[in-house]
């Protein structure tokens, strides 16, 4: 039998599954799971993955549990985001907002995912994260979950970024301020230099349209 990280081909051969996350128990009565699978559901249906037992928990927490509650998924074409679905009608919260039924939104490290009556039961952990938090502005890092590096110009850096709530991507540069040497302004006004952003904003049509979605002074 494959133990947990770990799956059986045709042949009984077991293969290796890298984990992409862990959802860490926040009740005595759920265990923390390793997320190996790109899909994980939540509910007191016996289809579902994690299932919660009537045996361990108290009867008003479990009228307010469905069958199926919530299910969580790896984005197949980048790692680096997840996304939780609400399939209840009683509620799935993150970090106490109510997603609402049937909606999606982008799962951040450290969220706290709740049930019913705002029973608080897993943290979420990434291993996928990529982006350095120190990226983005503080009022900024609960909006947007960023990706991987898109390119390098004269006057920053772009990366792609998920909006948490509507999950559209949008191209997010940061560009620093306060450059004022002589050097530093001939590296801007360089003519390989412009021709480098020019590629990357052409580039980017593919991916969002071209328009400012944020703009904060650092």
């Amino acid at each position: 039998m494959a133990s947990e990280g770990e799956i059986t081909n045709l042949n009984g051969h077991n293969i290796l599954k890298r984990q992409w996350g862990r959802l860490i128990s926040c009740l005595p009565q759920l265990n923390s799971v390793d997320l190996v699978h790109p899909t994980l559901t939540l509910g007191r249906s016996d289809e579902c993955d994690l299932v919660i037992y009537k045996s361990k928990f108290l009867p008003n927490q479990l009228l307010f549990i469905s069958k199926k509650h919530f299910m969580i998924e790896q984005d197949p074409d980048d790692a680096a985001i997840t996304y939780i679905t609400d399939l209840s009608k009683n509620g799935t919260y993150l970090n106490d907002c109510l997603i609402g039924r049937n909606k999606r939104v982008i799962l951040q490290s450290n969220d706290c995912i709740a049930i019913g009556e705002k029973l608080k039961v897993y943290i979420f952990k990434s291993m996928n994260y990529i982006a350095n938090e120190n990226y983005l502005p503080e009022a900024y890092r609960n909006k947007y979950e960023l990706t991987h590096f898109l390119g390098k110009g004269a006057c920053g850096e772009v990366r792609l970024a998920y909006d948490k709530y509507t999950c559209k991507k949008y191209a997010m540069k940061k560009i620093t301020k306060g450059r004022d040497t002589t050097s530093q302004m001939h590296n801007i006004n360089h003519p390989n230099r412009i021709y480098m952003e020019i590629s990357i904003l052409w580039n980017l049509t593919r991916i969002c349209k071209r328009r400012r979605v944020e703009q904060k002074t650092v």
